[in-house]
C-alpha cells in the first residue's frame, strides 16, 4: 500500500550544492517545463486523497521536496497545503528549504498552517563545513532565527553527510549541541559525481553512534525507523515497491534517485494512484535492507 510520497514542485534552486545528484539529470532548458502550477499541484492532492479514501487509509505522508527549492514555487506548494487542509483524510505534510530566501509572508504562512505542513531547513554544520560544499550558510542562519523567534522551537534540521563532513565531525556536533539543534535528519549523500566526498555505509553507521552518543536525537535512531519501508538514505528499508513514490512533472519514479531515468517512469503526475501501485507491483522484489535503485541501476552499469 502507498502511504507516502514525495512530490517535486521544479527542478529550480537559488544554490549549486556540490554533492546535489538532481543537479545534473536535466537541463535548465528542460527545467522550465518541469514546475507545477498551483492548479496542477492540487491535482495531485486530490489523487491521492482518491487513493486514501478508496483503500482505508487514514494518513498519508507526503514530502514537498525533491530535484529544486521548493519555495521558489510557493504558489504550487500553497496550493498543496490548501488542499491537505480541506481534505478529510490526514495529509502530513514536511517541505525541506535552505533558508536563503525565505520570505517574511512565507514563514508566517507555514506558521499559520503548522498543523498540515512542517518546515525543515537543511544546515550541513557550522558556516566552514557547510559553505565548503553547499553556500549560503548566514541567509539560512537568519532564517532559522526568525523561525525559531515565531515558533517558539528550534527546527527540524536535515543534514547531508559527505566524506568532509567525517573528516569535521567533532567540530559538527559540538556547532549542533552549543545551538540547541538537537532534532536532526542524517541523509548520507548519493549519486555525487567528486567521488571523493562519498562515504560507505559502515562509516555512515558510525558517524550516526558518534552523534547519538553526543546526545543528538536522529531519525535513524528511532526504534520504528527498523521496520517502515522508507529510503535507505536514512532508514533500513527500501520502500520501492511497497510504499513510496516520487512525483514530478515528467511523470512518477519509484523514488528520487530515478528521476531522469525514462524507462522507470510509472505514470504521467496526475495518474490515479490506484495505477501506479499496479505499476509499482511489477516491480522485481528485493532483499530488505537493500536499496532497490543500487540493486536495479548501479549494479547493472558496472
Amino acid at each position: 500500500m502507498i502511504d507516502r510520497a514525495c512530490i517535486s514542485l521544479n527542478h529550480r534552486c537559488n544554490l549549486r550544492c556540490t554533492y546535489c545528484y538532481f543537479a545534473s539529470k536535466e537541463t535548465m532548458k528542460q527545467a522550465t517545463k518541469s514546475e507545477f502550477s498551483p492548479v496542477e499541484a492540487a491535482e495531485v492532492i486530490k489523487n491521492i486523497v482518491a487513493y486514501c479514501k478508496k483503500n482505508g487509509l487514514v494518513k498519508f505522508k507526503l514530502g514537498v521536496v525533491g530535484s529544486g527549492e521548493p519555495l521558489l514555487s510557493y504558489e504550487a506548494l500553497k496550493a498543496i497545503v490548501n488542499e491537505a487542509t480541506q481534505a478529510d483524510v490526514l495529509i502530513k505534510l514536511y517541505t525541506i528549504t535552505n533558508g536563503v530566501a525565505l520570505t517574511d509572508e512565507q514563514i508566517s504562512f507555514f506558521y499559520a498552517n503548522k498543523e498540515t505542513i512542517e518546515l525543515n531547513f537543511s544546515l550541513d554544520g557550522n558556516e566552514l563545513i557547510h559553505n565548503a560544499l553547499r553556500q549560503g550558510y548566514q541567509q539560512t542562519m537568519n532564517s532559522i532565527l526568525r523561525y525559531e523567534y515565531l515558533f517558539g522551537e528550534k527546527p527540524r534540521i536535515n543534514t547531508t553527510v559527505t566524506r568532509k563532513t567525517l573528516e569535521k565531525k567533532e567540530m559538527l556536533a559540538y556547532f549542533f549541541i552549543k545551538n540547541g539543534f538537537f532534532k536532526i535528519n542524517f541523509s548520507i549523500v548519493v549519486d555525487v559525481s567528486d567521488t571523493s566526498l562519498t562515504i560507505n555505509r559502515n562509516e555512515y553507521e558510525k558517524f550516526l553512534d558518534y552523534c547519538a552518543d553526543k546526545g543528538i536525537k536522529m531519525r535513524q535512531r528511532r526504534e520504528e525507523i527498523k521496520r517502515i519501508y522508507d529510503c535507505t538514505k536514512y532508514g533500513r528499508l527500501c520502500g520501492v515497491g511497497h510504499t513510496n513514490i516520487f512525483i514530478t512533472k515528467a511523470g512518477i519514479f519509484p523514488c528520487g534517485r530515478f528521476f531522469g531515468l525514462n524507462d522507470y517512469i510509472l505514470a504521467e503526475y496526475n495518474a490515479p494512484i490506484s495505477r501506479v501501485e499496479m505499476k509499482l507491483n511489477e516491480l522485481q522484489s528485493i532483499d530488505d535492507g537493500c536499496c532497490y535503485y543500487d540493486t536495479a541501476v548501479v549494479r547493472c552499469q558496472k
